[in-house]
């Protein structure tokens, strides 16, 4: 199921509050120092610390980033907003059925991350970032070739991860346009304890996501 109304209301405050801290935060920063843009590309995503085997689906991301450099010095504070989709394939029994299917989870992700760039490079400008994110729920399912199964209710709202990785940006060719890798890592379990969405069906649930992830990002 959706989230509610009320619910998208708070996740919005809650990214109004954290632009906000963004704003205060880079107060002392010059303007043109500031960078904003876009991001958007695929994940490739699956599941682990789980008991039964999962494979992995590819999924899309989209979202913004602003980029605060931390004074004089080759690092800055960069915080991003997805709209992210994790998931994986697998197969189960329960009461002598095979199941297979697709899990799907959809969230706001928000990564707030250091990054570093060191000045080696002349013709490639690379950038290594890494820090934690928390992932709001959005919808979360478990997909049949017949049917859909809603797990929303036994879906926990927010997903602490950490993830890292490489930007490379050539300014030979364009100074606003980057390709990225990044590899992204939940903490905390996806399901409730009481996963269960088969009658009398006692599998163990899918418990972390982990993702690899190819981006294209815009510079404004």
């Amino acid at each position: 199921m959706v989230k509610t109304v009320y619910e998208i209301t708070q996740l919005t405050l809650s990214f109004i509050t954290l632009l906000l801290i963004i704003g205060f935060t880079s107060i002392d920063v010059q303007a043109q120092d500031v960078s904003y843009g876009l991001k958007g590309g695929m994940n490739f995503t699956t599941h682990y610390d789980s008991d039964f085997e999962t494979d992995a689906i590819a999924t899309f991301r989209i979202g913004a980033f602003t980029n605060v450099p931390l004074g004089n010095t080759p690092f800055s504070f960069q915080p991003e907003v997805f709209y992210y989709q994790n998931g994986s394939k697998s197969s189960f029994q329960s009461d002598d059925i095979v199941y297979t299917g697709t899990y799907r989870t959809d969230y706001i992700k928000v990564p707030l991350l250091l990054a570093y760039s060191p000045d080696v490079f002349k013709q490639l400008q690379t950038k290594f970032f890494t820090g934690p994110s928390v992932s709001f729920l959005i919808r979360s399912k478990f997909s049949e070739s017949s049917r859909d199964i809603d797990l929303a209710d036994m879906t926990d709202n927010v997903e602490i991860g950490l993830l890292g990785g490489l930007e490379l940006k050539a300014p030979s060719l364009s100074e606003r346009i980057s390709l990225e890798l990044r590899f992204s890592r939940g903490l905390s379990e996806i399901y409730d304890s009481g996963f269960n969405f088969l009658s009398n069906s006692e599998f163990s649930r899918p418990n972390r996501n982990t993702a690899i992830s190819i981006l294209l990002g815009f510079t404004f």
